[in-house]
Formats: C-alpha cells, structure tokens, sequence
C-alpha cells in the first residue's frame, strides 16, 4: 500500500545549507506499508526546488526497512539509504548506505516489593561517586584485546590499559600505569569509493583500585602530527582525526575495506570535559 503526502514551506522543519545559513523547504514524499504485516518498508523524500544561492536544485531520500533477527521478537530496522543530489548543471551525486550486521543488547533485572527480614536503623550516608579523570591529563592506552572490522559495531565494549603512570597537572598520582581503561567502539565505517575503514573509540571509565572513575577523552594532537609525519601506506593506517560525530572519541583511518586492531595498539589520548549525566 502506497501513502503520499506533502509538506508545505510554512509546516515543513527541512532544512538546506545555502551559503553557510539553514532554509527551509518544502517537500513531498511517500510511503510503502506492507499490507499483511502493517509495517512500514518505504519512506522517500523528494525537495522541492531549492533556492539557486544553494547550487542545489533537488534532493530525494529513500530509506528501506527490513525485519531484523531478535531473541524476543522480529523489529523493524533500516536496511538501506539512498541519497540523490541534482545540481543546475544536470549533474547528480548518488549516496547509498547499506545496513548489515546489527547487534542486539539486552539486559535482565528483577523488581522485589518485599522488605528485607533485617534493615539497620541507621546507615551511613553513601559515599560520593568519584570525581571525574582531570581534563588535560596525556595518556598512552593499548589495546587489551583486538577489534576486528568485521565483526566490531557501534555500541561494542573494548578495554585498554594505561602505558604509564598518570598524573595530574600537579604531579599527583591518578592511576599507575597497568590501569584498565574501558570504553565503547563509537562507529565502524566503510567508505567503498575511497577504499577506506574508519574505526572511532570512546573511552568512559578508568578503573582505579576498587573505583571506577568517569573519563573522557580524544586523541592527542601531537600523536596526529607523529602519525601523520611518519606513516607508510603499507603498514594500513592512513590518517587519524579525533572527535569524529560522537565526541569525545578518536577515530582511526585505514586503507582497505578490512582491519584489525591487534592487542597491544598503542594510541595517544588527552583527556576532557566529562559529559554532564
């Protein structure tokens, strides 16, 4: 079943960038529901004209659904998207991304309304939670065990450890070097035309005797300049950048359309600001 719609300008919150300001526009689309399961398998965009200042005249964005594996039940996940950009030249520009591989995280809890047979009548007051890692502070992490870009997703744990002693600006212990540092795996991207991979980490705690002490972080500019000055293609890994779409993380550029990322990886980290929970 096909359902079409249209937005006028004075509804509409799309968005263009013509020369470094947002308008906004009016646009019309589409959507594909499948009739025996009601779920939707379609949704596609089409721009009106946009304004000449732009260099744009129409942008159109398809995005396909599928029904992913669960453990509980099948869900609706995007499999495909599909950019097309028309210029005033009659040139178009086509973006296509496709979703595979998806991962699923689940966790179990339980809820008792009974009141425990012994409860104190007086209990110290909790402990604080420990202050985040200072920002500013330089460290070097490797890898506790390797990412695979093959089987690595957004979302994925990884653990580290620290290569030295930390220490704060003052020269006070922070953690001894041998410390564990975990972390998320951010994003695992492929380029096909380029024939690149980029693989972006996270770090979020730093275990520190029995605490766990928040931390944030991106790559230090100076292991940027090091790498950059001194990289081979041969030995993969072609350019790094930090605070790649999910800050505060470092993202890792590769040749290739596969990598891995062997335990003992050594990369440069400067801690920041951790985020407000």
């Amino acid at each position: 079943m096909q359902y079409t719609f249209r937005v006028p300008k004075s509804d509409s919150h799309y968005q263009v960038d013509v020369n470094g300001a947002w308008s906004t526009t009016s646009y019309m689309g589409s959507l594909l529901v499948d009739p025996v399961t009601e779920d939707v398998a379609q949704v596609r965009i089409v721009t009106d004209a946009l304004p000449e200042a732009g260099h744009l005249c129409q942008v159109a964005s398809t995005l396909d659904f599928g029904a992913g594996p669960s453990a509980a039940a099948p869900i609706l996940l995007p499999k495909r998207s599909q950019q097309q950009f028309v210029y005033p030249n009659l040139e178009e520009t086509d973006n296509t991304t496709e979703f595979a591989d998806c991962h699923e995280y689940s966790s179990e809890s339980t809820v008792s309304f009974t009141t425990p047979a012994s409860t104190p009548t007086a209990q110290a007051s909790a402990a604080p939670p420990p202050s985040p890692v200072p920002a500013g502070l330089v460290f070097t992490a490797e890898l506790a065990a390797p990412i695979d870009s093959d089987s690595a997703a957004a979302g994925d744990r990884f653990q580290a450890r620290l290569v030295h002693d930390l220490r704060d600006h003052a020269g006070r212990m922070v953690a001894r070097a041998g410390s564990i540092i975990e972390g998320r795996v951010r994003q695992v991207e492929r380029l096909i035309p380029q024939n690149e991979i980029r693989v972006a980490l996270g770090p979020t705690v730093l275990q520190r005797g029995g605490d766990r002490v928040p931390l944030a972080a991106t790559l230090d500019w100076r292991f940027i300049r090091r790498s950059n000055q001194s990289r081979n293609p041969k030995q993969g890994m072609a350019l790094v950048l930090p605070n790649y779409r999910e800050a505060p993380s470092g993202l890792f550029q590769f040749a290739g359309q596969h990598v891995v990322l062997r335990k003992g990886f050594r990369s440069d980290w400067r801690t920041v600001e951790a985020a407000a929970k």
